[in-house]
């Protein structure tokens, strides 16, 4: 359930870096948001299926761009979401700001790579 919500999220909402609005049927309207729009989607689409989320915020220090060229960015603000999965007893990390893209998919990311490029600030 929460890949699905994560892949129709990823394949429907398009990145914007304007002030958009992180209400989340503000982005289902538009189709467009930034990191903040698209983990508050993603946290209130699983609270649907009754699947625990967080927003996590902080900075994302590295990241790939869109030709998959690794990029060391300091200090980039950034949300991603964090939901329990029962079956597995742990929290799951995922972004679907940067979906599935070049050069890996953004789903259960490996609690050590997110280490070294997620800097969590706090929880939403």
């Amino acid at each position: 359930t929460a890949y699905s919500v994560y892949t129709w999220i990823t394949q429907n909402i398009t990145y914007s870096q304007n002030n958009v609005v992180a209400n989340s049927q503000w982005v289902l309207d538009n189709r467009v948001a930034k990191c903040d729009g698209y983990s508050t989607l993603m946290v209130d689409a699983l609270a649907v299926y009754g699947i625990p989320a967080r927003i996590a915020v902080g900075q994302r220090i590295t990241h790939f761009d869109k030709f998959g060229t690794f990029v060391d960015i300091f200090d980039l603000n950034h949300a991603w979401v964090e939901f329990y999965d029962s079956r597995s007893d742990r929290w799951v990390i995922v972004d679907p700001t940067w979906g599935c893209n070049v050069p890996e998919c953004q789903f259960d990311i490996d609690r050590t790579n997110a280490a070294n490029v997620m800097k969590i600030a706090y929880y939403e």
